[in-house]
């Protein structure tokens, strides 16, 4: 079971949330980590340790009465480098509410991309071997979930031989 590294939600999502808001936030917090600790108690590859979170948390939405999506497609139209695909994006009432973002890598690219979006909850689950505390202390309105980074199976590269 991996363990717990940090949880970061930012002060001021503190101030402005009722209360009604953060408990949704603290159970959504607390089933992403549950999730979590269920796929990583059996070795899977990166991709589909990535695919199958990527899957249990859209599928999680339908708990909360949130639609699921996978890979969200955002467009900025001011910048062009945030543009790109969500892993996971809830849905209701019509509207985007909670955009995930599944990282086993400190990627910036993926993370501007989140900030950026105008969905109201941003969550950020990373879960690579470099520690993001540095980073997240000038990050507003992001949840970021972080966690040990898990044993993984390296995947095997196939070469390939033609046929003599």
């Amino acid at each position: 079971m991996a363990a717990y590294k940090n949880t970061f939600i930012p002060t001021r999502l503190f101030i402005f949330m009722n209360p009604s808001k953060l408990t949704l936030i603290q159970k959504i917090e607390n089933d992403i980590n549950r999730i979590f600790d269920e796929q990583t108690s059996t070795l899977h590859t990166r991709t589909t340790l990535h695919q199958n979170l990527q899957n249990e948390i859209c599928n999680l939405g339908n708990k909360y009465e949130m639609n699921g999506v996978k890979e969200f497609q955002v467009r900025h139209p001011l910048y062009e480098d945030t543009n790109g695909y969500i892993d996971v994006v809830w849905y209701a009432e019509g509207f985007p509410k909670v955009a995930i973002e599944i990282d086993s890598s400190f990627r910036k690219k993926s993370l501007v991309k989140l900030i950026r979006t105008n969905i109201p909850i941003k969550i950020w689950l990373y879960y690579g071997k470099k520690s993001c505390k540095e980073v997240l202390s000038d990050i507003e309105d992001l949840i970021v979930i972080e966690r040990d980074n898990p044993k993984l199976v390296r995947q095997k590269r196939i070469k390939y031989q033609p046929n003599d």
